[in-house]
């Protein structure tokens, strides 16, 4: 994390939420145990800890593995983000080496042989077809 002023202000109101005080020393074990994460996963991970699971007042293992759970969703959102911008760059290029958009039967073609072979197979074919006529 990178805005301790932040966290520390979050992490006191999320402690009045359950009636407790929190003293500086709980402050820093709690900093120490959660700094290796970006500011908004662990203030997104406080939000909804406290809607939808922690009862008492969160133990600084409860907020981590909330934190490591919304950072595998994060990163699983950019990785779909990326494939789904990868296949469309690659029906781009294909299509770019084929003259045009191709015809649905064309399509249903590389579909299968994409599936078959794989992505990179599929392009290398298609490259040799272009080139050799």
């Amino acid at each position: 994390m990178k805005d301790d002023q932040k966290f520390h202000e979050r992490l006191i109101a999320v402690f009045a939420v359950y009636d407790k005080v929190l003293s500086t020393a709980v402050l820093d074990i709690y900093w120490e145990t959660l700094k290796e994460f970006e500011d908004e996963i662990i203030f997104e991970a406080l939000s909804e800890g406290i809607k939808k699971y922690w009862e008492f007042c969160p133990r600084p293992a409860h907020i981590y593995k909330l934190a490591k759970e919304i950072l595998s969703r994060h990163q699983a959102i950019e990785r779909s983000r990326q494939e789904k911008i990868e296949e469309a760059e690659k029906q781009r290029f294909i299509e770019s080496e084929c003259g045009g958009p191709m015809p649905l039967a064309a399509r249903q073609e590389l579909d299968k042989l994409k599936a078959k072979w794989g992505m990179g197979d599929v392009i290398e074919i298609k490259q040799r077809k272009v080139l050799n006529g």
